[in-house]
């Protein structure tokens, strides 16, 4: 994924970049107005000692950007915006603000760029907690950022769609950001839809209607107007798979919408993963009373 980014980048910057131990398996890599680049990997970070500029920055996003920042606006609003592939170019800058409306960012002192990967396999480990009666269960999968949710959340419904350890069903996904499809570049099974660049909300109605599907899944559930459709889909005899930023039941419970989804019981298993032996660690994985059933902590 790194391949189609560097291209981007200054010249020099780009060279110090391919020197890095951590360049061919990289995650994640970030520049700052001033500061070294960082690339991370595996749970590890290596600084790189040279430093993108004010104006590099911007340079980066505009070339980003197709050097169309206007055509990205509305993403950019909520201070990210999404490549061909799935990558995520997160920014800081300068915040532009009417009321609690953000207008725009400009003056770009930061990009963070998050490269997805394709795992096949990691689900493997779960199966005996995720299955019930030959079906992937309906899963909510949580942990703090970078630890491998949407990782993880792709490959259930590659092995739910394609009938890889669980018997087959039909899949809808909803991706709004088009991470998990990676704009049609992961493989996401044979039975699976996708409606990309999707609202959460719209889309999940959209499929009850027209798709059939057996299974929903999306990532990053919590916004408005998220429960109620979420509630509908799973009150129409459809399994919800879905993802969340927490790190364990206790934070989980503590947000009102977690706490109403759990008590609605939308779903059976809840998977919390962490970085303790490296990314993709399963701290736990818990039903849907929050009983821990698995042992823990182990790697995927």
């Amino acid at each position: 994924m790194l391949e189609r980014v560097k291209e981007y980048l200054p010249k020099e910057l780009r060279a110090e970049l391919e020197k890095s131990s951590l360049y061919g398996g990289a995650e994640e890599l970030r520049l700052r107005s001033g500061r070294p680049m960082m690339l991370y990997a595996g749970g590890m970070e290596e600084m790189i000692p040279v430093c993108a500029s004010k104006e590099q920055i911007g340079e980066i996003v505009a070339a980003l950007c197709g050097h169309s920042i206007h055509a990205y606006m509305e993403e950019l609003r909520q201070g990210f915006f999404t490549l061909e592939g799935g990558i995520r170019v997160g920014v800081a800058g300068k915040v532009v603000a009417s009321g609690e409306e953000i207008r725009l960012i400009r003056g770009f002192t930061s990009v963070c760029l998050r490269l997805p990967r394709e795992m096949k396999g990691i689900g493997k480990g779960l199966l005996p907690y995720l299955a019930g009666r030959g079906q992937l269960r309906s899963v909510l999968i949580a942990s703090p950022p970078g630890q491998g949710k949407t990782t993880l959340l792709r490959e259930l419904v590659r092995q739910a769609s394609d009938g890889d350890g669980y018997e087959p069903q039909k899949c809808v996904v909803i991706d709004e950001r088009e991470d998990l499809s990676g704009g049609g570049n992961f493989d996401l099974g044979m039975r699976s839809d996708v409606l990309a660049s999707c609202p959460k909300t719209v889309g999940l109605m959209m499929a009850l209607r027209a798709l059939s599907p057996e299974i929903l899944a999306t990532d990053e559930i919590g916004g408005k107007g998220e429960l109620d459709a979420l509630c509908e889909a799973a009150n129409s005899g459809v399994k919800i798979l879905a993802t969340a930023h927490c790190r364990d039941m206790a934070e989980l419970k503590a947000r009102k919408f977690f706490r109403q989804f759990l008590e609605a019981r939308l779903v059976e298993r809840v998977v919390f993963l962490s970085g303790r032996l490296g990314r993709g660690t399963v701290e736990a994985v818990c039903d849907q009373e929050g009983r821990r059933i698995s042992p823990g902590p182990f790697l995927l």
